[in-house]
């Protein structure tokens, strides 16, 4: 990826090293889809090659498909999905799905079967097996909402058998309590086997109707990424958008979302890659014990304050100390303690700067407390000017 800007937006977070490996292949293309089959062979799709439609690298080598070699005798490979028996679901830009179990191939033309048209944008596995593919109209000038095939034959949902509010699908995803989550061009729908319920800029927190990436956090936490309005955040409850104004967003089209293992998701956008880190901030039962029994966190002071506040806290054993300061944005401002220290008390202070000294305006901050690796405190302060 050329110019690629990579930017670490953290909620609340330690330090991390991030390492990067270049790898060098026989092809130069641009990269749309990519995924991870059962045996953690990597798969990438590609739109702007006429011979060259996936690569495949199961981490020593790689392994091209296309026209000339295969059964995909269509390239522009838009979306890749893996099912549970581990056969790879390519869904192209003109219009064809090809499936392959590793040997053989499988095509699905929609003249031949109840596959609707269009461009396949978005393909999903549901938690039953069955593979949805949403259809857009980037190619063919038509788009006929998402079929669904069940490993037998095809069934397709469009405006006018189901809830979607558009025949254009731009992006699938599959919550954690199995239900489905559609991207389109006029909000993001919900199908939970039986019900639909769409969101859109009218009843709900939404900045764009125009939905072109929808991800899912460990915590069943809902992103959506719109065409130019940035990146939405829904919990079931509260909506809160993130743009290029209140975050480091890079961009405001965010064309991917990706979760890793470890919990971190990747923001894909028009001006570069954005990882988006956050752990829960809230102090769990057995951990908030665990810290009344051999430490003791007390009051910043005073508070609200003027131009410092002071940290009081003991410790009844060697511990790592960590003082972060955040913005309620989730940025970090300032790290006011980082060492070793033994037990005894300890005072700190925070003189109302960010890590250039500089002054910060008058908001509501965050103290959070950190030993050895552990969140157990957190304060809000004010600060007045």
């Amino acid at each position: 990826m050329k110019n690629c800007l990579v930017y670490y937006f953290f909620f609340f977070f330690f330090k991390q090293k991030t390492a990067y490996e270049i790898y060098q292949c026989d092809w130069s293309s641009d990269v749309c889809s990519s995924d991870l089959d059962n045996n953690g062979t990597k798969w990438f799709g590609f739109i702007d090659n006429f011979t060259l439609g996936v690569s495949s690298f199961d981490g020593k080598s790689w392994q091209s498909y296309g026209p000339s070699n295969s059964g995909l005798s269509s390239p522009f490979v838009t979306s890749i999905a893996v099912d549970h028996d581990n056969n790879k679901w390519f869904g192209t830009m003109v219009g064809r799905i090809f499936v392959f179990d590793g040997l053989n191939w499988i095509t699905y033309n929609p003249s031949e079967c109840g596959l609707g048209w269009g461009s396949f944008l978005a393909i999903l596995v549901d938690h039953n097996g069955d593979s949805w593919a949403g259809s857009s109209n980037l190619y063919y000038g038509m788009d006929s909402g998402v079929s669904v095939f069940n490993g037998t034959t095809w069934t397709r949902y469009d405006t006018s058998n189901s809830g979607l509010p558009s025949n254009s699908i731009e992006a699938l995803a599959l919550d954690q309590s199995g239900n489905i989550w559609f991207g389109t061009t006029h909000g993001v729908t919900v199908y939970d086997g039986s019900n639909w319920i769409t969101y859109d800029t009218m009843n709900s927190g939404l900045s764009n109707n125009y939905i072109i990436s929808i991800g899912i956090d460990s915590n069943n936490v809902k992103w959506f990424g719109t065409y130019d309005k940035g990146l939405v955040r829904f919990d079931g409850l509260n909506w809160k958008t993130f743009d290029t104004s209140n975050s480091k967003l890079p961009g405001n089209m965010v064309n991917s979302i990706s979760v890793d293992k470890t919990g971190n998701l990747w923001i894909g956008t028009d001006k570069g890659v954005v990882r988006l880190s956050f752990i829960v901030v809230y102090v769990n039962e057995r951990s908030a014990q665990e810290f009344s029994k051999t430490n003791h966190l007390f009051q910043n002071y005073p508070n609200p304050f003027n131009s410092a506040t002071r940290f009081r806290y003991e410790l009844k054993q060697p511990s790592h100390v960590q003082l972060k300061i955040l913005d309620v944005g989730g940025r970090l401002v300032n790290v006011v303690v980082d060492k070793f220290q033994n037990e005894g008390i300890y005072y700190e202070v925070w003189n109302g700067v960010d890590k250039k000294q500089g002054s910060v305006p008058s908001a509501i901050y965050f103290a959070i407390f950190v030993l050895n690796n552990q969140i157990l405190g957190i304060q809000k302060m004010i600060l007045v000017r």
